[in-house]
């Protein structure tokens, strides 16, 4: 055990250090400089399997995007049988792109609060990777270390923060039959307010559609299971919500 522990780290550590010494790899590449800025409002249902109420979200982001850096924030809203507000930021800095890649180390920090009852904190570290061999597809691919530290108010001070620490990891794979049209399809650990334990992962799918240059609407139906890589793995939740977005 000990010894695949530290194995682990030195595979991290070889992952970040060449990471990090990418550029002189990539001085010979033919970079493409490109700016995309654009903000984003969500809203959608929740709907558990078991018996419990559904729950309504509303939330607003802000993207950026460069050939070396990206990053993005917002605030999520969440009302129903579970009332809770959600702020997460975002970064990553691309270390080796061209026309066709982008990878670099990111960090994220999410935080949630559920009035009176706890609050929680996400940090998380790792390496994130676009890849756009064609003008027909795109892969996006994300690798994280991930803390949590929730407080929870009716515990006594002492013990009042629990804390955890686990992986969180997303596969995304997009298509574009036409230049207004793409279909999304995912393998999810966390999303941008949602940051749960590896082992409850959610599969998503998705449509796009460009009305015009600067204006877009997304679709997307997700379905989560609970304990999902053992034999009691179970649906949990499923979730349906429409996107607008806005290029600034």
């Amino acid at each position: 055990m000990k010894a695949n522990f530290f194995r682990i780290r030195k595979s991290a550590l070889l992952f970040f250090t060449a990471i990090l010494f990418s550029p002189i790899a990539a001085q010979n590449i033919n970079f493409k400089e490109s700016i995309f800025q654009s903000v984003q409002a969500e809203t959608g249902i929740v709907v558990p399997s078991g018996f419990s109420k559904p729950n309504y979200f509303v939330n607003g982001t802000y993207h950026f995007d460069s050939s070396v850096f990206s990053a993005y924030g917002g605030m999520n809203f969440s009302m129903g049988f579970n009332s809770y507000a959600d702020i997460t930021v975002s970064g990553a800095w691309w270390a080796l792109h061209n026309s066709k890649l982008k990878l670099g180390p990111s960090l994220s920090y999410h935080f949630q609060g559920y009035y009176g009852i706890s609050a929680c904190s996400d940090f998380l570290a790792g390496g994130e990777l676009f890849w756009h061999p064609s003008r027909c597809f795109t892969l996006h691919h994300c690798f994280n270390f991930m803390l949590k530290m929730r407080s929870i108010a009716d515990i006594p001070r002492k013990n009042r923060t629990i804390v955890n620490r686990t992986l969180a990891a997303a596969l995304e794979a997009q298509f574009y039959p036409t230049d207004v049209f793409s279909i999304d399809l995912a393998l999810l650990s966390y999303e941008p307010f949602r940051y749960l334990a590896f082992v409850q992962p959610e599969f998503r799918t998705g449509v796009t559609y460009q009305f015009t240059q600067r204006l877009r609407a997304k679709f997307y139906a997700t379905i989560r299971y609970l304990d999902f890589f053992t034999n009691s793995g179970n649906l949990t939740e499923f979730e349906s919500k429409i996107c607008m977005e806005v290029l600034i």
